[in-house]
């Protein structure tokens, strides 16, 4: 008798390579540095704007809870919008919605009109789209990375978006103490721009994708499995699909639970 000798290879997993291959996590990656330099920088331009507008030193420490509030109620509520709004034109009106209020605060600065009060309330105001986006970015990353591959994604989105929030105080700083006060407002505008621009040509999940979420979400809270254009309550079958448009309903011809007579044909006699 011969025996022939099986060689088992083991296939090596996908690295980062194969993510930053995908358009979509492409866009998504960079729409989160964006966001994540937008967020870094306007905490800090806006606590040097209030410290030359001002020698009282608690001006500083209520404008940190002022710039710290939207953080905290925003990030979770931006979150759970993904599954309720467009993400892509969800992200995209965000960046314009930063851009619009960074110009209004450069204006003033550069105009003489800034003052303490008002950079409060524009403080306020504008760090509310930047901390919305975040979370935002943070929720879709699932939806744009391959399930074998999800820690990898969500740990280089993190490692990306640590980066760019720290490196966006050194930014701001230099720009500042290069060019003026008025200017690390205007590198903000320009970072908002750039983060419309990115996310509104990026392939990030649409409307569909949205309900699509939700529904295999409640595929799987009920405890079963959620099989794409297929029930998802029954064994894949080429004979069984779903409407893309409404949950998951079945079309097999199995009964799911009724009587079994209504699928049976009437006996011959």
């Amino acid at each position: 008798m011969r025996f022939v000798a099986r060689s088992t290879t083991v296939a090596p997993k996908p690295g980062v390579g194969n993510l930053l291959r995908l358009p979509a996590f492409r866009g998504l990656l960079a729409a989160n540095v964006l966001s994540a330099t937008v967020f870094g920088t306007s905490r800090f331009v806006f606590v040097w704007l209030v410290g030359e507008l001002t020698d009282w030193n608690p001006a500083t420490a209520i404008l940190g809870i002022v710039i710290g509030l939207p953080p905290l109620f925003l990030s979770a509520w931006a979150g759970s919008l993904a599954d309720y709004l467009p993400p892509k034109r969800l992200g995209a009106a965000l960046f314009a919605i930063s851009g619009v209020l960074f110009t209004v605060t450069a204006t003033l600065i550069a105009t003489g009109a800034m003052t303490v009060p008002l950079a409060m309330v524009t403080g306020f105001l504008a760090i509310s789209a930047p901390s919305m986006l975040m979370p935002l970015v943070q929720a879709l990353v699932p939806s744009v990375s391959p399930p074998e591959q999800l820690m990898q994604a969500v740990a280089l989105q993190n490692l990306s978006m640590m980066m760019s929030t720290i490196g966006g105080i050194f930014l701001g700083g230099a720009v500042m103490q290069l060019f003026g006060t008025a200017a690390g407002f205007w590198l903000l505008v320009v970072a908002s721009v750039l983060g419309f621009v990115v996310t509104s040509r990026a392939p990030l999940p649409t409307d569909w994708s949205a309900r699509q979420r939700r529904a295999d979400r409640y595929v799987t809270a009920s405890g079963s499995h959620s099989v794409p254009n297929r029930c998802a309550r029954c064994s894949p079958s080429p004979g069984c699909s779903a409407s893309r448009s409404r949950p998951p309903r079945c079309s097999c011809p199995s009964s799911h639970g009724t009587s079994s007579a209504r699928t049976r044909s009437p006996p011959v006699r």
